[in-house]
């Protein structure tokens, strides 16, 4: 398990079946997620000051990126956001908060 650190965006290379935590301190309105890998994988986002619940491999309460060519912006109340993030492979995957 890694944990990162950014302002508005981290990019990080993901361990199979490894949970991953990203913080991403600045702000937005919305959060997106984007990824390169063929193998899914799976986040939960919370605004900072918020405890994640921690990312399965194809977990309830997860979003989940299925392959390389998805994105997904998801709408962000302006804060800072926890994101816990796991895959059964391998693959970088990037997380942005931008207005």
């Amino acid at each position: 398990m890694a944990a990162y650190t950014a302002s508005t965006a981290k990019t990080i290379t993901l361990v199979a079946n490894t949970v991953d935590t990203v913080t991403l301190t600045g702000t937005g309105t919305f959060l997106r997620a984007a990824q390169t890998s063929t193998t899914a994988i799976y986040f939960t986002a919370v605004p900072t000051g918020t405890t994640a619940i921690t990312s399965t491999v194809a977990g309830d309460n997860n979003v989940a990126l299925q392959n390389a060519s998805m994105a997904i912006e998801l709408g962000w109340p302006g804060t800072g956001a926890v994101i816990s993030v796991i895959s059964a492979g391998t693959g970088t995957v990037n997380f942005t908060l931008h207005n």
